[in-house]
């Protein structure tokens, strides 16, 4: 099976970069630490942050589309955007972790699932 991987891009403004870089670090990355060392299909993550632009970039690569979609909590053919919304998320880790995003001054501003064809 392929791996799949979810990429978010949330925007904020650059006078918020510390309360964003505090959520990802105390919040977001642990939670995936978390996932990928209990076998919830987690292969890897990775978080990127520009504070010029204004930008962070969220990279998570499951084993495959279906522990994407259970970690997730999202239907088949449904916008994975709508799981980084806060009102729109499901109830346990995509809802805490749009909320945190929110509460640190940042918005989703894309979510879009790919196949990965490279590397292990």
């Amino acid at each position: 099976m392929a791996k799949h991987a979810a990429m978010t891009r949330v925007a904020f403004q650059p006078d918020d970069y510390d309360k964003i870089e505090r959520i990802f670090r105390d919040q977001i990355v642990p939670a995936h630490d978390d996932m990928k060392n209990n076998g919830a299909g987690l292969h890897d993550h990775l978080w990127l942050i520009d504070r010029a632009r204004g930008e962070a970039v969220g990279i998570a690569v499951y084993d495959d589309e279906d522990k994407l979609r259970e970690v997730e909590q999202i239907e088949p053919h449904a916008n994975p955007l709508q799981v980084r919304v806060p009102s729109e998320a499901p109830d346990g880790y995509p809802t805490q972790r749009a909320e945190a995003i929110r509460q640190a001054g940042g918005a989703v501003r894309s979510s879009y699932w790919y196949t990965v064809v490279g590397r292990d």
